[in-house]
């Protein structure tokens, strides 16, 4: 899974940022198992997923997991 860092900058612009978590490969290969032994697709474990988001906004800046978290 990836987390998204989004800076917003005073002239309306943004710097984003994404990076793994610390074991991303080996979450993103149980998730993937589960998903498919339950006979779900990639849309299925989008949606599911996203029911569990936080998304932590502190001033200016705005994180997440990504794909999913928004720079808009």
């Amino acid at each position: 899974m990836f987390l998204r860092f989004v800076l917003r900058l005073p002239d309306g612009g943004a710097r984003v940022w994404d990076a793994w978590i610390t074991g991303g490969a080996e979450f993103g290969d149980v998730v993937a198992r589960q998903t498919l032994a339950a006979g779900l697709d990639a849309a299925d474990t989008f949606h599911l997923t996203a029911r569990y988001v936080t998304d932590c906004y502190r001033g200016r800046v705005h994180s997440g997991p990504s794909p999913g978290a928004d720079p808009g």
